[in-house]
């Protein structure tokens, strides 16, 4: 029988009704440490059964997998489903800007606590909570520390989604770990009584120790009744505490872990002790080591997070606030886009619906995206910068364009509904998702000041707020200055939806998401006028996906990117038409504002009521 880490070594198991496997006492490996008492047997608690019912009730809804407890919907078939970090318990939870969602009701974290502590394959250990989707700091603290104060395990959390491989964990931003309070902390005001002062607090567990520090006795307190006792910590390995790696996919590869902050929403200034509370760090950019030329786009002292939730972030002056939405579209959507868009509504829905009819395969793996909402809101965006689109509006103002949608991500002050085009913006986003990729090599050209593109560094790193059309095709226009040659990972292919192209037809057009970003390889000045295709200059770029440098891969895609242009150069010619606006052209620089500030590397949140 293979060896079974603690708590779970020497378990014994019985069966349920339902074929489910239960432990019916668990005996821990005995660790004795110098100074320190030897921890007693603890029970398990019996096969998901407690005395409360709704506690009873969402343990039958849930659903137990390899990868964690899962109180929503698995991603994929739950025989296919990774395994779990072996030291952390895995709970899957939902959320929205209220608070969180056990099997889609709405669940406190004291409720949380219990379901957790009735889990049979709990085990005393760590607890990872992953929500699908993203809720606001202060919900997230408050969950971790009522549920550090009641299981006095430590709770860790993910302030941006997560993807999970066979025992380990990855997610785009940081891993915070809430520590079990020390004596006289509660949960939600639920100390009623004074606290005798005789009886010092003692602190929490280092976390540089293999064993919890050991707890004088508190001063009784009238505190909410807890079911069952309450086991001790159980201790794990500095590695098993610190699951936090750089994202996504593929995995980043980091020369030694990270240290994960404690959280808190109070920010240590610079000259600090060390054992001060501290903001999380600006973790959403690539760390300065990652970049040969070693700048990231910024010093270090220009990076910054947000004071408060759902509010205007503080930024450094050296970089321009931005606004960022999620990609979402409801049902509930469609109402307001068609208040939004009036008339045009009804021909984008039509012109949708037929796309459906004919494409099936666009409805697939939507999950909780209105497919509709999106895709319309989606057309509405590409068709504002058709020039027959609007000589046939021109006896009236035009409700929306792309240009009015791209400034208000920009943070810029133009006119228009904000609402409206945030609304437009978000449920684009989400219907540009569904749309197949463009990933390898596109371009862009533009009519921008080519003295700020050439001050760009290889290394920077750059985020574009608005969306960013690009051409799969060589494409040259009229006047160019700059022309940008793109490694493409993440971008959509817009042909489907009737996208317009260039007044001679062979452009084939793509579209970047909102807020995507880029690391400049090179910028270079080609021979010839600076106003042909042949001239001005070119900067080359790759999407900086998942906050991972590769200096490999780097070097051949400039290579790939430095061909395409040699090619570019010999063979485009310009467009008939020399307007601005034809095609998404225009005079900004991508990640640039109007005076050669770069965009900060997170954008502002949104509240609820504006996006």
């Amino acid at each position: 029988m293979p060896a079974v880490p603690a708590p779970l070594r020497g378990a014994a198991f019985a069966w349920d009704r339902s074929g489910r496997p239960v432990p019916t006492a668990v005996s821990p490996a005995v660790r004795v440490t110098h100074g320190t008492a030897t921890r007693p047997p603890v029970r398990a608690a019996q096969a998901d059964e407690s005395s409360d019912p709704e506690v009873d009730e969402l343990l039958d809804e849930s659903l137990v997998t390899a990868a964690g407890r899962f109180f929503v919907s698995a991603w994929t078939n739950p025989g296919r489903l990774p395994l779990a970090p072996p030291r952390f318990f895995v709970v899957h939870l939902g959320a929205d800007q209220t608070g969180f969602q056990a099997n889609g009701r709405p669940v406190t974290p004291e409720t949380l606590a219990l379901v957790i502590e009735n889990c049979h394959e709990w085990g005393h250990r760590p607890v990872l909570v992953l929500a699908r989707s993203r809720p606001p700091d202060e919900l997230v603290a408050s969950l971790a520390h009522v549920l550090a104060t009641r299981l006095r395990v430590s709770v860790h959390t993910a302030d941006t989604g997560a993807w999970q491989l066979p025992g380990i964990v990855f997610t785009a931003g940081t891993v915070r770990r809430w520590d079990v309070p020390g004596p006289g902390v509660t949960t939600g005001g639920l100390l009623t009584g004074p606290v005798a002062e005789s009886e010092p607090a003692v602190a929490p567990e280092p976390a540089g120790e293999s064993e919890p520090a050991v707890e004088s006795e508190p001063a009784p307190v009238a505190m909410a009744a807890v079911p069952g006792p309450i086991p001790e910590i159980v201790p794990v390995s500095e590695a098993a505490r610190n699951v936090w790696q750089p994202v996504a996919l593929p995995p980043a590869i980091r020369r030694e872990s990270p240290v994960v902050a404690r959280w808190s929403p109070v920010q240590r200034p610079p000259d600090a002790p060390p054992g001060a509370e501290v903001a999380p760090p600006a973790d959403s950019h690539p760390p300065a080591d990652l970049h040969p030329s070693g700048d990231p786009g910024g010093s270090p002292a220009q990076t910054g997070r947000p004071d408060s939730v759902g509010g205007a972030r503080q930024k450094p002056a050296g970089f321009l606030p931005w606004i960022a939405v999620a990609p979402e579209a409801e049902p509930s959507d469609r109402e307001r886009l068609r208040a939004f868009l009036g008339w045009q509504y009804e021909a984008h829905a039509r012109a949708v619906l037929g796309l459906l009819a004919l494409q099936p395969g666009l409805r697939s793996a939507s999950g909780a995206i209105d497919v509709l909402s999106g895709l319309v809101a989606l057309r509405a965006y590409l068709r504002a910068e058709d020039p027959a689109g609007a000589a046939r509006i021109a006896a009236e103002p035009p409700a929306v364009t792309a240009g009015l949608v791209d400034a208000v991500l920009r943070g810029a002050a133009e006119g228009g509904d904000r609402d409206g085009l945030l609304l437009l913006a978000r449920c684009a986003a989400a219907g540009l998702g569904r749309l197949p990729s463009a990933a390898g090599p596109v371009v862009r050209p533009t009519l921008a000041d080519p003295l700020l593109a050439a001050g760009l560094r290889p290394g920077q790193v750059l985020v574009e707020p608005g969306f960013l059309r690009v051409s799969t095709t060589p494409w040259a226009v009229q006047g160019q200055t700059v022309a940008y040659a793109i490694w493409s990972a993440t971008a959509r292919r817009t042909d489907r939806l009737g996208s317009p192209g260039q007044p001679d037809g062979h452009a084939a057009h793509a579209l970047f998401a909102p807020g995507t970003r880029f690391v400049v390889l090179d910028v270079s000045t080609r021979a010839g006028p600076p106003e042909s295709p042949a001239g001005g200059i070119w900067v080359l770029l790759r999407e900086f996906v998942g906050g991972r440098a590769d200096p490999t891969f780097d070097e051949r895609v400039r290579g790939r990117l430095q061909a395409l242009v040699s090619r570019v150069d010999g063979d485009a010619t310009p467009t008939p038409s020399g307007m601005a606006e034809d095609g998404g052209v225009d005079g900004s620089l991508i990640g640039l504002g109007d005076d050669g500030r770069p965009y900060a590397p997170e954008g502002g949140d949104v509240p609820p009521s504006e996006s």
